[in-house]
């Protein structure tokens, strides 16, 4: 009877949310849609451009080369995200045709995955990798 307390303890919706997504800033490395590979222009940009951040609140900011994407994030199990209210914000123009990708790209992701130091986000014919920054 103890053991399966432990367990139920250790499966609660809480524990499986605190990921540690949240708790670093990411840097992209590319995007695949459809199977062909776009890495951003990052010497072009800023040195803040192309990052996310997930916050402890189930929101996220992500910028692009000169704008900006968010909204609300939820992780029920593990592995599984799904993006809410997501909005982008034009603050100069225009985005470029990487940026149009990857936004578009974004609120495709239903699943993700951490290894060592890299972020993988993946949906129906998308795939999106970031680093640690």
């Amino acid at each position: 009877m103890i053991l399966l307390s432990v367990i139920f303890i250790g499966c609660t919706k809480e524990n499986v949310s605190e990921t540690d997504i949240a708790l670093h800033s990411w840097k992209l490395n590319s995007v695949t849609k459809n199977n062909i590979s776009l890495l951003p222009d990052i010497n072009n940009f800023a040195v803040d451009a192309y990052l996310l951040e997930f916050n402890s609140d189930s929101t996220f900011h992500m910028s692009t080369s000169v704008n900006y994407a968010g909204g609300k994030y939820s992780i029920e199990t593990i592995g599984k995200i799904e993006v809410h209210n997501y909005h982008t914000f034009t603050e100069i123009c225009c985005e470029t045709e990487f940026d149009d990708v990857l936004l578009a790209a974004f609120v495709q992701v239903s699943s993700y995955e951490t290894t060592g130091n890299r972020l993988i986000f993946n949906g129906i014919d998308v795939e999106i990798d970031f680093d640690k920054n």
